[in-house]
């Protein structure tokens, strides 16, 4: 389940993170008096709002009317938009990038921070984040802030330590699996203000926090929509290359690579409970459906990058195979696995013209080289 911003910030006030005051306003004649120096802000499930102009700095109260007016009747990429923020304008000295994401592959959780954060932070090269994993027996421990923060020269920011603390607190009792923060400001009164929210809990434990009216079908794309009919999440975005993964942590961590290393993504793809791994064969084609959707949005490359533990790869291949042969014999499509029966799912697929590679550095580097020179293999 994606979390409106909005809804994000509630969950981070109620766990004493700062952001700055708001209201939400759904109808431009219902828009009250404010005064000036605030922000108005497009509240839609995708990325990509700054530069789409559906985040208006307003000085008067006739420019915040005139931003919701004009907010509402937007659409971004695709994305009806139901609702707008306005909330207090914040002076910014520097802007940081923070998340904590489930790492499946290590069987634990993982912490991102840069020092660059704000808009552009996709375009940065992965030495500007630091990482520390957390086992979940264990816990976050203070050396772990540090060692997050050390490289950055912000060890010492008391604030943005306790920012940190009660952000693994939040993500752990809401069962998230991913929370972003992009970007954590230092304002200039010296104070960190948490200034956007990107969270996706886990839908079998929904603790009721938050009110899930506003995820309305209506603000989803048609492909997104299509997706979560199966029980799936899809992310549209508006770059070149679709990721397809089992888990929201892989995924955001496969579609944060390709962008690192100068790709971009048309759509992120977490097949959640998908069963598109199950021994019944009706399942999986029923499942098919699903992946079908990816080729609506005619990406100029298809990555499926699959970790099981306990599901089977060989059965995930006879679906993936079932639907993108044909495919692949028009646009790239890339097959990366590992876990249970990885063997048998590449040779499953080794007769068609995806692919296949045990490297998930190859896949990020020939889904890139793919969309960007057109190529197909055999």
């Amino acid at each position: 389940m994606n979390l409106f911003e909005y809804q994000g910030k509630e969950l981070f006030s109620k766990a004493g993170i700062p952001v700055p005051k708001g209201i939400i306003v759904k109808n431009a004649d219902e828009t009250p008096d404010i005064d000036g120096g605030r922000v108005v802000k497009a509240q839609v499930l995708t990325g990509g709002r700054g530069k789409a102009g559906a985040i208006k700095k307003c000085d008067t109260n006739e420019e915040i009317k005139q931003a919701v007016r004009d907010i509402l009747a937007m659409k971004v990429k695709g994305h009806s938009v139901k609702a707008v923020l306005i909330e207090e304008l914040s002076s910014v000295k520097e802007e940081y990038y923070f998340s904590i994401a489930i790492n499946r592959k290590n069987k634990n959780f993982i912490m991102m921070f840069s020092r660059q954060g704000g808009i552009e932070v996709e375009s940065l090269a992965a030495d500007k984040f630091t990482t520390v994993e957390i086992n979940p027996v264990i816990g976050l421990r203070p050396y772990m802030i540090k060692e997050l923060l050390l490289s950055s020269g912000l060890d010492g920011n008391e604030q943005l330590k306790e920012v940190i603390e009660k952000s693994y607190e939040l993500f752990t009792l809401e069962k998230m699996q991913l929370l972003e923060m992009n970007p954590v400001a230092l304002t200039a009164a010296d104070e960190i203000m948490v200034l956007d929210s990107k969270i996706v809990l886990d839908d079998n434990y929904l603790s009721g926090s938050v009110e899930f009216s506003e995820n309305e079908s209506g603000s989803l794309t048609p492909v997104e929509a299509k997706i979560a009919q199966y029980g799936a999440t899809g992310v549209e975005l508006d770059g070149d290359i679709a990721v397809v993964c089992a888990g929201a942590g892989v995924s955001m961590a496969t579609a944060d690579s390709i962008v690192r290393k100068g790709g971009s993504v048309r759509l992120i793809f977490d097949t959640g409970t998908l069963p598109s791994d199950s021994s019944d064969e009706s399942k999986r084609i029923w499942a098919s459906n699903a992946y079908a959707a990816v080729l609506d949005l005619n990406p100029k490359v298809i990555l499926f990058n699959e970790f099981y533990q306990a599901g089977r790869l060989d059965y995930e291949a006879m679906t993936i195979k079932y639907v993108m042969e044909e495919a692949a014999e028009r646009i790239p499509v890339i097959f990366r696995c590992k876990g249970r029966m990885a063997e048998a799912a590449n040779e499953i697929l080794k007769d068609t013209k995806i692919y296949i590679t045990e490297s998930y550095e190859d896949a990020c580097d020939m889904a890139i080289k793919a969309a960007k020179e057109g190529i197909t293999w055999r």
